[in-house]
């Protein structure tokens, strides 16, 4: 069995889409639990008309992603039995009809292992993250195949590739490595890198950290939620807030929660400089005169995690 697990607030145009996709599944064993935290635009009431096989759960919308998550991922484990996977999913995604089963075949070779899947940009037809691995002393991620041809990756069909994290955007997770380690951190890491801690544990309890190529996950990289908003003053007030990827509170417990001990500190303060100056500059050339095109954030390439 899968228990397929999507936090949700709003979109549900974007909802509707992913929860199709699962239907259309080739893999049969699979159940889906949705948490709807405190959605406005008739999420709540639409699921069980359009979807009622669909496990509906409601917040009280101050759940953010970590906390919705963990009460989707309990339910499961409640009914879960070893050999069962979870799969966590972002609501702004879609597939084809394969990809459960890709997943699954992952995980079955490569026992004991984490799966995370392909994204791509089905606009330009090009890889946005094929899995990061990480410089735990400068904080700097490389993003395996990003850019690539998907036209040209599937000449290419490699087996799955390694990686030191993985993000809730389409990750395939044994329900013993829930039971050996416990379930995401709410408590230091409520919205923004808990995927990733969540993997790194993982990891040190001997399970695998893998991407399938061929488990490809359609994804819309302006719905992340890595994005900042735009002006100096909201770019300043993105440090201090939860929603924001770049909110400096969350990047330090992160570092370290996560960093070996040697490099908490290397890590911490460059990644804070990554950040920093580098989304000032980002205002600079947004700036009349400054020859940019729009403000983004530094964290978008940077960030410990994806959750949207």
């Amino acid at each position: 069995m899968i228990y397929v697990v999507i936090a949700v607030k709003n979109r549900l145009s974007f909802t509707r889409r992913c929860l199709a996709a699962l239907a259309a599944q080739n893999c049969a064993d699979v159940t889906t639990i949705v948490v709807d935290d405190g959605s406005t635009d008739g999420t709540l009431e639409a699921l069980p008309r359009d979807f009622p096989s669909v496990i509906l759960l409601k917040g009280d919308g101050d759940l953010w992603w970590t906390a919705a998550t963990n009460r989707a991922v309990a339910w499961a484990l409640e009914r879960a039995i070893d050999d069962d996977y979870v799969l966590t999913l972002n609501n702004d995604t879609s597939f084809d009809a394969d990809y459960l089963d890709n997943l699954l075949t992952a995980a079955e070779e490569n026992r004991p292992a984490l799966i995370g899947s392909l994204a791509v940009d089905p606009d330009r037809g090009v890889v946005v993250e094929g899995g990061v691995r990480v410089n735990w002393l400068t904080a700097k991620k490389l993003v395996l195949a990003r850019g690539v041809s998907l036209a040209d990756l599937a000449l290419w069909r490699p087996p799955p590739v390694a990686v030191d994290v993985l993000p809730g955007r389409g990750t395939l997770i044994p329900v013993s490595a829930f039971r050996s380690v416990g379930l995401y951190d709410a408590t230091s890491l409520p919205h923004y890198g808990a995927d990733y801690e969540f993997s790194r544990r993982a990891a040190s309890s001997g399970y695998r950290l893998l991407v399938s190529y061929r488990a490809v996950l359609r994804v819309n990289p302006d719905k992340t939620g890595l994005h900042a908003s735009h002006g100096p003053w909201a770019f300043l007030a993105s440090f201090a807030t939860r929603r924001s990827a770049n909110e400096l509170g969350h990047r330090w417990r992160y570092a370290r929660l996560v960093c070996p001990r040697s490099t908490v500190v290397p890590y911490a303060v460059m990644d804070t400089l990554r950040v920093v100056v580098g989304g000032f500059r980002r205002q600079v050339l947004a700036s009349p005169g400054g020859g940019g095109a729009g403000v983004h954030s530094a964290a978008a390439a940077q960030e410990p995690g994806t959750e949207g």
